[in-house]
């Protein structure tokens, strides 16, 4: 809201108001912006963890294909 120049002479308590709705509409940016970032850093958290447990439990498959594939060998070697 542009103010004109003289405007705190003729009403510095609405000077005043109009600096407070500034200083709250910025801390609410701030504070949006803020939270926007929390959320996407635990929504990347979140990912990573899923990322990392699909790949632990394909190793333990293929460790799993393995010894099974091994004792196969084991029981045709006999």
């Amino acid at each position: 809201m542009a103010l004109p120049r003289n405007f705190d002479t003729f009403c510095p308590s609405m000077k005043v108001k109009v600096q407070l709705q500034q200083q709250q509409q910025q801390q609410q940016q701030q504070q949006q912006q803020q939270q926007q970032q929390q959320q996407q850093l635990e929504e990347e958290e979140e990912e990573e963890e899923e990322e990392e447990e699909e790949e632990e439990e394909e190793e333990e498959e293929e460790e799993e294909e393995a010894e099974e594939q091994e004792y196969d060998i084991y029981i045709l070697s006999r």
